[in-house]
């Protein structure tokens, strides 16, 4: 997936399938922000919070094809450990099109499994999900 642009325009946010970077247009550098651990991989969506304080992304477990896949956030200034911040249900292994509220308080996700069972795709809803300032 090509990277999104940060709320300012001034970071770029990317991928590389074990690696969340992000690359300062002024800067013209880049940086690492989180590095997927031994058996996880980086799922092909991540994105900014409206007012560019958070990062939310998801990772699968490459070690099982049935361990749903897990949503993390993390504060866009910081480097280091995320916080869970949901695991999708049973069955659902791959998640995509976060879209983040304008208000900055609901994010959509959209999840698919394997198996019949998880053959279609559902959306899911997350709220209530920021840390108290």
């Amino acid at each position: 997936m090509p990277g999104t642009w940060s709320p300012d325009s001034r970071h770029l946010l990317w991928g590389d399938g074990q690696r969340l970077k992000v690359y300062s247009v002024e800067d013209r550098q880049s940086e690492t922000l989180f590095e997927a651990g031994v058996d996880q991989a980086l799922l092909d969506d991540w994105l900014w919070s409206p007012n560019g304080r958070f990062i939310v992304f998801g990772l699968r477990d490459t070690a099982s094809e049935t361990n749903p896949a897990e949503f993390f956030i993390m504060p866009a200034a910081e480097r280091g450990t995320p916080t869970l911040l949901a695991r999708a249900p049973g069955g659902f292994t791959r998640f995509g099109g976060l879209r983040w509220s304008r208000d900055g308080r609901k994010i959509l996700a959209t999840g698919g499994g394997s198996g019949p069972a998880r053959a279609g795709y559902e959306y899911w809803i997350m709220e209530n999900f920021l840390p108290s300032p």
